[in-house]
């Protein structure tokens, strides 16, 4: 379901004048602790002109569009005095990612970087059609650094790294339904996760899986994003429509 990440900073991206994309709506959810922090985005990378997203602590980002070259950018606005006394800001790349050129619609999950990384996030980019990520389906979207697995009420789970295929929930809709994950640690198999959680049609939902809080547990946090996509005849018209 991942399209691409990507963590390499550096100039401003070249767009190809035979290769670009065109109005690409997104979303943007960001794993850091400060939403606070502006980041910016060129919606035509062939235009100096920029945009701000701005961030949800426990939601996604409004929708956003971007036409240009196939590589999206983030950068963070720093302002510094030219030579003529004056302030002008500048943009510096914190990240980006290669987007597909059949991609129509797309959620970026911001990430810290690892240690010694030239830039300080990751950008991972999820298709977020729905045709490619449907009503009545749940993902998980697994930042623990560590493989999981368990079960979602009756249904197997292997969550690697990133994002899951699309599991469908039309049979549990509106049931509580248990989530049990587990952490293989040498010869133990160690419960992390044990919820119920309910879930209700005409919704789609992304639990995003994190490390423990604490050095000492093994009790990983999950959190879930769920977006009402309304009655079955409505048509995905690539504008994002989450809360």
């Amino acid at each position: 379901m991942a399209v691409s990440t990507n963590n390499h900073a550096g100039a401003t991206p070249t767009p190809s004048q035979t290769t670009t994309i065109n109005n690409v709506a997104f979303t943007v959810y960001s794993l850091t602790q400060d939403t606070s922090t502006a980041l910016y985005y060129r919606p035509n990378s062939s235009l100096p002109a920029t945009a701000q997203v701005s961030f949800r602590k426990f939601a996604r980002s409004r929708s956003y569009t971007y036409s240009g070259a196939p590589e999206f950018t983030l950068y963070s606005k720093v302002m510094r005095t030219n030579s003529a006394g004056t302030e002008e800001a500048q943009y510096i790349a914190v990240a980006h990612c290669t987007l597909p050129m059949t991609a129509t619609r797309v959620l970026f999950i911001l990430a810290p970087a690892a240690d010694g990384s030239i830039a300080p996030l990751t950008i991972t980019a999820i298709y977020d059609s729905i045709t490619a990520f449907p009503r009545n389906t749940l993902c998980f979207y697994n930042a623990t650094g560590s493989p999981l697995a368990g079960n979602l009420g009756s249904t197997p789970l292997s969550l690697n790294a990133g994002a899951s295929a699309p599991i469908s929930m039309i049979d549990t809709s509106g049931q509580e339904t248990p989530i049990v994950l587990t952490l293989k640690h040498g010869d133990r198999v160690i419960t992390v996760l044990h919820n119920n959680w309910r879930f209700y049609p005409n919704n789609r939902t992304l639990i995003i899986l994190l490390p423990p809080k604490g050095p000492d547990s093994y009790r990983i946090q999950a959190f879930r994003l769920s977006e009402y996509l309304g009655d079955d005849t409505a048509e995905d018209t690539g504008q994002s429509r989450w809360g």
